[in-house]
């Protein structure tokens, strides 16, 4: 297989999917704030706290089983890799049960005690809503399992391309409801109605493109439940961190500052969090195959190939930076119809923080592709409760600024941590690292062909 090659497929692949997740992140915006109001759109981000929460459940099974489905194929232990992948599946298929049963429990119970009455939406349409976004959610616990699939065949791209079809079709028929006076019911709907006709597609186009299953029977295998579930914890550690930090601030900006603050802090972190959208595109192209060449044992490879990763997402970024202090302000207000203010200070705080994100965003790849999650996820819940207290202490003093700074805290203290651990990964000094990163830009292509 030509490595470059690979990479190139995998890379336009995961550019057009930047692309339209970029749209999915922008696009709707401005529709949410002309057909449902600023203030609702608010309360529907706030109210979206709770799937974030409760569809977590599948404690990062499918990214463990998927690394270790794809490490014992890369390895040539094509039978462990199939016994491994049958092994999750079961679990993950018993984990969807026990999710959705909890998931609906809880929600009856909180419907139960009124605590969807003080929302300006009806506590009614906030159950329904929310038990269908939970549904949507928790379906899609198999996706990761079966991504592997097309990593361990070298066709990541294929992965990569009808996952950009489900957002494509996801984001139309959400314009559509939108557009045609849909609610918060008929929006979670058109979301469930896609998924349940996407995951079937994906996972059969995964198992034929692999074709495992026509030299290798798979078996059932309980004594790897221990070992997938312990990796699986650390994995489980990661979302729950993003939604502490995502959701977590976004509800301190609720209480203290109101639904209206909610939509600002949201559509402005939306628009710079749209560069990390350019840093994973790199990142989604090389990703597949720089965990198949670590799983074959071809570190020089893979470090190479991260070296060049980093130096052109450092470019990435200034390049956000810069465009953004120059233009960013007058393109917030044209997205937004002239809807929010944010104040300058509120601004500069935001684009600070695309410097140090781009670092530690791009260095964290690393850790699962070694499948060893607690290094950066440990780290992720630790800090993300920490900026949510700096958010909550900053809010009541200096408003939208404090949730701000609260928000740059993260990417600082992450920078911090993950920049030392990754040297001594890579056996590099941190001025070494990105000396050799910024270097290996125009090599790039020249590492990449090295096998």
């Amino acid at each position: 297989m030509n490595l470059k090659r690979n990479i190139i497929k995998n890379g336009i692949a995961s550019s057009l999917q930047k692309v339209v997740k970029i749209a999915e992140q922008l696009l709707l915006v401005p529709f949410f704030i002309r057909y449902w109001g600023a203030d609702y759109y608010g309360e529907w981000l706030t109210l979206t706290i709770v799937p974030s929460f409760l569809s977590l459940a599948d404690l990062g099974f499918g990214t463990a089983v998927a690394n270790t489905f794809l490490f014992k194929y890369a390895s040539g232990d094509k039978q462990g890799a199939a016994n491994t992948a049958k092994t999750g599946i079961i679990i993950v298929s018993l984990l969807v049960i026990v999710c959705l049963v909890l998931s609906f429990l809880i929600l009856a119970i909180s419907h139960h005690y009124k605590l969807f009455d003080k929302s300006l939406i009806k506590p009614n349409d906030a159950v329904i809503a929310l038990s269908i976004l939970l549904t949507s959610r928790i379906i899609n616990f198999y996706q990761q399992i079966f991504e592997a699939y097309f990593r361990a065949a070298r066709r990541a791209n294929v992965g990569i391309s009808l996952q950009t079809m489900l957002s494509i079709t996801n984001l139309g028929l959400s314009l559509i409801v939108l557009v045609t006076g849909g609610g918060i019911i008929q929006y979670s709907l058109a979301s469930l109605f896609v998924i349940l006709i996407y995951n079937p597609i994906y996972i059969y186009t995964a198992v034929r493109t692999l074709g495992l299953y026509k030299e290798h029977t798979a078996f059932f295998v309980k004594k790897e439940i221990r070992g997938l579930l312990q990796k699986g914890i650390g994995y489980f550690l990661s979302p729950i961190w993003q939604a502490v930090y995502f959701q977590g601030i976004t509800f301190i900006v609720r209480i203290t500052l109101g639904p209206s603050a909610v939509t600002i802090f949201n559509t402005v972190r939306s628009l710079i969090r749209s560069a990390g959208q350019a840093f994973s595109m790199l990142i989604v192209a090389v990703y597949p195959d720089f965990q198949f060449e670590m799983g074959a044992g071809n570190i020089a490879v893979a470090k190479r190939i991260f070296l060049g990763v980093l130096g052109i997402n450092l470019i990435t970024a200034l390049g956000f930076v810069l465009g953004l202090l120059l233009f960013g302000q007058p393109l917030y207000a044209w997205w937004t119809k002239n809807a929010l203010i944010v104040p300058t200070e509120v601004w500069i705080i935001f684009i600070t923080s695309i410097l140090f994100y781009s670092i530690w965003f791009t260095s964290s790849f690393i850790f699962e592709a070694l499948n060893k999650p607690y290094v950066i996820t440990v780290a992720g819940l630790c800090f993300s409760v920490l900026s949510m207290l700096i958010s909550y202490v900053l809010c009541r003093k200096f408003s939208l600024a404090g949730a701000a700074i609260g928000n740059l805290s993260f990417d600082v203290l992450m920078c911090l941590y993950i920049l030392p651990v990754s040297c001594k990964i890579l056996d590099m000094k941190i001025s070494d690292l990105f000396k050799q990163a910024i270097f290996s830009v125009k090599h790039t292509y020249t590492a990449i062909r090295l096998r």
